[in-house]
């Protein structure tokens, strides 16, 4: 690339394509286009991984994932953006301040480490939002994630779908029942459609209360009682509530425009 290069947005949506998860593929279809419409990236610039035929350079394992994680960030210079997309069944660390593990197929898996050492060491301008929709997504790069990041590293904003020890909202219906085709990335999507320009901190408002609103609905299937909403930022006791959460590095400001 040239030095005096415009700076480049690029985006890679990596999904595992299951027969019971059919929001998955239409999740990652309507990201793609939320990121032309609103955010100013070229079709060629977005990537997107939800082949299931296994043969295929771009069906999601740990090698094809890894060489186009590697592949989107080789180049990076100052003022280039970047979006990672990850929607996957994940494996719960197995002690505290492990990283929780993405199961890509009944053969193999990828770390959060193994994503986090690449994009840690990218120059200082460059900006990368993750979004990882997954259970256990809290703890998808550890403890303290980017507490090793360089001082004069990339600003990163990460949004994962729940808490470390929380399991993610996906479609049980298999798209026969509206009122529970929800995921977060949905979430997301339908707010950014309504609102092209946000902060972090309203963005993450809208996910939690969307969340709960939904916990709400499933409990009230279960117990046959309608429940009141709960407050913002509330917790149930029980496995099925989740929690977005937003971390980022020093030098993001929350309360600023989203780079996302």
């Amino acid at each position: 690339m040239s030095l005096f290069s415009s700076p480049r947005r690029r985006a890679l949506l990596i999904a595992v394509p299951e027969a019971d998860q059919p929001l998955r593929r239409q999740d990652v279809h309507r990201l793609a286009k939320v990121l032309k419409v609103h955010r100013g990236y070229d079709a060629r610039d977005i990537l997107l991984m939800v082949n299931d035929d296994t043969s295929s350079p771009m069906f999601p394992s740990q090698a094809n994932v890894m060489r186009e994680i590697a592949s989107m960030f080789s180049e990076a210079r100052a003022g280039d953006q970047f979006f990672l997309y990850l929607s996957a069944h994940s494996k719960r660390a197995t002690y505290e301040g492990d990283c929780s593990t993405l199961v890509l197929s009944a053969e193999t898996e990828v770390r959060g480490e193994e994503i986090l050492g690449v994009i840690r060491h990218l120059p200082y301008g460059t900006k990368v939002s993750i979004l990882i929709d997954s259970c256990y997504s809290g703890a998808i790069f550890g403890s303290n994630p980017f507490e090793q990041c360089e001082m004069h590293g990339p600003a990163i904003g990460l949004i994962t779908a729940c808490d470390s020890d929380q399991r993610a909202w996906e479609c049980e219906s298999g798209g026969t029942d509206d009122s529970y085709d929800f995921s977060v990335t949905l979430a997301l999507i339908n707010f950014i459609d309504s609102n092209p320009r946000y902060t972090w901190s309203e963005l993450m408002k809208a996910l939690r209360v969307k969340c709960d609103e939904m916990t709400v609905d499933r409990l009230s299937e279960f117990t046959g009682t309608r429940l009141a909403p709960l407050s913002r930022g509330a917790s149930l006791p029980h496995d099925e509530h989740q929690t977005p959460q937003l971390i980022y590095t020093r030098d993001v400001n929350i309360e600023s425009c989203a780079f996302l």
